[in-house]
Order: C-alpha cells, then sequence, then structure tokens
C-alpha cells in the first residue's frame, strides 16, 4: 500500500484538489449551505461545546486499515460536531477535521468509526461499532451523496511540520519516523542547481493556478503563482500556461553568487534536455523569475530560501531575521540594500527605478528616473531593454571636481557588473545615440551636449540627500 502510494500520490493530488472537503474550488461550485444541504444538521453541537474528556478520546494511532486493531485505535465519535478535534501521536497541535469545509454544518447523528487512508491520496472515515467491523463498514457521505474525504495535498498545505510528519508516520507501513518524504503529495523539488538536475522530476505546471511544491526533503509546502494582475481595485491569478512542462533552477549571479540571483523555470521534456529549452516567459515577453530579495524577504517563500541555502546556492543570513520577518508583502519588490556597494538586479526597460536602503532600524526608499528617449512620441521608452546586475559607487573624482561647486552635487553613479538577460535594442527607439550601450564592467553613460558621460543621481530634497549621505557613511564604517 505504501509504495503505491508513492508512485501515484503527486498526481492524484491535482484530480482530488478539485472535490475534496478541502478544495478551495468546493465553495464555488456549489449554492448557499441552506440549498445544498436541506436536510444536513447546522452547528447542533460545536466541537468545542463538548466535554473535554470526550474530546480527548478522538486519539488518532493509525491511518492504515491494516494496523487498526494491532495499534488499539478506538472509534471515533464525530456526531453532531461542525469540527472534530483530533490528537495525533508526534503532533504539537490536534488536526480539526470539518465536516463540509466553508460551511456550518455538522457531522450527522452516529458518525462513529475510523479514519483511514485511502490510495492514492486521502482520507476517508469508515462508519463502523468496532474495528474489528472495518471491512462490513460504509464510508461517510456528504450531504450530496458524495464520499467525505480529505484531500492530503490541500490538508498538508494548511498543516504545521510536526503534523505532516505525525499523519505520515500513521501511513507507513513500518511504523517508523517516515525518511520517505516523497508521499507528500504535490510537486517536489529536489534539486534548484542546474548542474545537478539529472534526478529532478519533470513538472507540468500547465493550466495550475498556484500549485503546492515541496522543496527538498523537509516537507515544508509552499504555493507559488504564474502571474498576477491587478484590474479594478482587484487582483486576478493567472494560471501557467499551457505547454508549461519542466524544471524550476536558480541562476546564480557570477559576480556575487550567494547573494544575487534568481528563481526560473526552464521549460523541457526532459532533464537532459535543459540546456536546449528556453525559460519561461510571463504574458510581457519577460522571463519569468523570483529575485534572491523575494525569496529572502518574503515569509511564504521561507520553505524555498532554506533549500536554496543548503545547496549552498543562496546565503540565508544575508538578511538578518529581524528584517526578513518585518517583510509580509508577497509581490515583486525593489532590491533591499545593507550597504552602498551591495549589488542588485535593475530592469533597464523601467523608466523609474526603485531601491530601498537600511538606515539602520528600517528601509527607506530612494527613487530615481533612467536615461531616456526625448521623443515623446515614444513615451519615453528606453532605447535597451533587458535586466542587469548592477551597484551604486561614488562619482569619479573628476566629475566631483567638476560640480564642486554645485549646491546639490551627485551623489552616485550606476556601474554594470554583468548582464542577467540578454541586452536588447528597442526597435521603436531609432535614436540610442542618447546613452551608450549597456556592458559589463562600464558606468551607465548618456549623452550630455554631444559628449557621453557618467549619469548621476542628485537630489533637491534635503531630507533624502541626509539620508543617502547617512547611508553611504554607514556604509563605509562597516568597511573600514
Amino acid at each position: 500500500m505504501f509504495a503505491r502510494a508513492c508512485s501515484t500520490l503527486s498526481r492524484f493530488a491535482d484530480v482530488s484538489s478539485h472535490w475534496s472537503i478541502y478544495s478551495p474550488n468546493y465553495s464555488k461550485r456549489w449554492p448557499s449551505p441552506s440549498r445544498l444541504f436541506p436536510f444536513a444538521q447546522k452547528h447542533d453541537v460545536h466541537s468545542s461545546a463538548i466535554p473535554r474528556e470526550y474530546q480527548m478520546k478522538r486519539r488518532l494511532l493509525t491511518l492504515n486499515p491494516s494496523q487498526l486493531e494491532y495499534s488499539g485505535q478506538a472509534v471515533l465519535d464525530l456526531s453532531n460536531t461542525v469540527r472534530a478535534r483530533i490528537s495525533t501521536k508526534g503532533a504539537h497541535e490536534a488536526w480539526n477535521i470539518p465536516y463540509v469545509s466553508s460551511y456550518n454544518v455538522a457531522f450527522p447523528p452516529h458518525a462513529q468509526g475510523v479514519l483511514y487512508y485511502h490510495h492514492p491520496g486521502e482520507v476517508r472515515f469508515r462508519l463502523c461499532q468496532n474495528v474489528q467491523e472495518f471491512e462490513q463498514g460504509n464510508d461517510l457521505l456528504l450531504p450530496n451523496g458524495r464520499t467525505w474525504s480529505i484531500s492530503l495535498a490541500h490538508a498538508f498545505s494548511k498543516s504545521s511540520e510536526s503534523q505532516r510528519s505525525a499523519i505520515l508516520d500513521l501511513i507507513s507501513d513500518e511504523r517508523q519516523s517516515l525518511s520517505n518524504w516523497h508521499i507528500l503529495p504535490g510537486r517536489h523539488i529536489t534539486t534548484l542547481s542546474p548542474a545537478n538536475l539529472s534526478n529532478q522530476q519533470v513538472l507540468d505546471l500547465s493550466g495550475c493556478g498556484e500549485p503546492i511544491f515541496y522543496p527538498g526533503p523537509s516537507g515544508n509546502a509552499f504555493k507559488m503563482g504564474y502571474y498576477h494582475t491587478i484590474s479594478g481595485g482587484t487582483g486576478n491569478h493567472i494560471p501557467f500556461p499551457d505547454g508549461c512542462l519542466g524544471v524550476f533552477y536558480y541562476k546564480q549571479s557570477t559576480f556575487a553568487p550567494t547573494c544575487v540571483g534568481e528563481l526560473r523555470f526552464r521549460l523541457c521534456n526532459n532533464t537532459s534536455l535543459f540546456e536546449q529549452g528556453t525559460d519561461l516567459l510571463l504574458p510581457t515577453g519577460k522571463v519569468w523569475h523570483i529575485t534572491a530579495d523575494q525569496l529572502l524577504l518574503v515569509p511564504k517563500y521561507r520553505p524555498l530560501s532554506d533549500f536554496l541555502s543548503t545547496e549552498g546556492l543562496l546565503d540565508r543570513l544575508l538578511y538578518p531575521d529581524t528584517i526578513c520577518n518585518a517583510r509580509v508583502a508577497s509581490g515583486p519588490i525593489a532590491p533591499h540594500l545593507l550597504n552602498f556597494s551591495q549589488p542588485f538586479i535593475v530592469d533597464l526597460a523601467r523608466r523609474c527605478l526603485t531601491i530601498q536602503i537600511w538606515d539602520g532600524t528600517r528601509f527607506e526608499r530612494v527613487l530615481f528616473n533612467l536615461p531616456r528617449n526625448s521623443d515623446s512620441k515614444l513615451g519615453g521608452k528606453g532605447a535597451y531593454s533587458g535586466r542587469a546586475v548592477v551597484r551604486l559607487e561614488a562619482p569619479p573624482q573628476s566629475l566631483l571636481d567638476a560640480t564642486s561647486g554645485y549646491k546639490n552635487p551627485p551623489l552616485f553613479v550606476l556601474r554594470y557588473l554583468e548582464m542577467l538577460t540578454p541586452m536588447e535594442h528597442n526597435i521603436e527607439c531609432h535614436d540610442s545615440s542618447y546613452m551608450a550601450r549597456p556592458e559589463p564592467g562600464q558606468m551607465l553613460m548618456k549623452r550630455h551636449r554631444g559628449t557621453l558621460r557618467p549619469w548621476t543621481y542628485t537630489t533637491f530634497n534635503d531630507e533624502v540627500r541626509q539620508r543617502i549621505l547617512n547611508f553611504i557613511q554607514a556604509s563605509s564604517d562597516v568597511q573600514a
């Protein structure tokens, strides 16, 4: 039973999630509970109203039907409860099981029996008066006549690590701490290193909204989507496109490998064809990616950043935990700089760039504009598009000397370190002479009075200027 579970559980997870009681799609398929369940009992007795001594009797010792009598599993009484509280050996928290997810509908009277694992990938409830009558009993049904079940794929995504581990132990024939982490339903990431992909399973994400992923053997799950748009004040998740078959990998910067990089998805039918494949693109035509800053600062990506750290691909300690825990945004975020010379990624197609600089207690935002063609017909589009690794630098001494009499002299310049994507010329911009073509090792150069000179940042806002000067000074003190 266990071997069969390992082989097909991941595939089943996608199917079962459409109708399981834990499925987020379930509530969308049905009208109001009063119309759907006219004969069901509603909030007759909530689990919190049942005396504690009875609740504690709901102890789960096994989910293996062949081990029910041997383990001493007692019959569980879920009658008239909206959410049954089940304690599991090895788990710090109880498992709260609803009869119908998202509806305040109680389990029916005489809902007595045992929970058991049903291949592949779900837990059911067998009605019986004692475990010896398991084979003669019937499975609990939903009010609509379908079999009541719990999809492990969705349940595990909402469970703690101790709960997942405990439940998996109860499924295992061996009755031991489960090292076979691959039984976890969902899509598994065994490596993100392009050099070690031979054992990585090809993933099919076609049509998926926010699939569940398990990086490494920890069992910690996370969800990841393809593209999110905001229109009319509401968000919309666009699912992964058709034919989205391939593997995730981490693209490291050659200049700062463990500090700068991004997660990508390489389209290929086999890992042996990785080099011949192409990266997944967004609807905008840009490469789909999640930057190192996002992986480290967005809490939901913690399992992924931890896994990257164990593989030696990303420095998990780049940002202190106090900074990471303060971040709650889940979408694209601006580069967060802890020091003045820290490399970061910029999208040269953007007109305005934003960075966040650390002032010792919090991040402060700084905005600046990149050079643009003055032709109004182009709407301010740049001559080149692409994503590059750059860093801030103090202006060259010759430039400082030339602006020494200025009230607001330049604060920094921008230097290209490497190109993460090919640099492409914007065909709509016929005259690109206003700036030099981006090249690794060179500064961002723009034309001024017929001569190419370094692009510089300055500001007339005294507060912002002082903030940047303090940031530069603090970085110098740390390096010293």
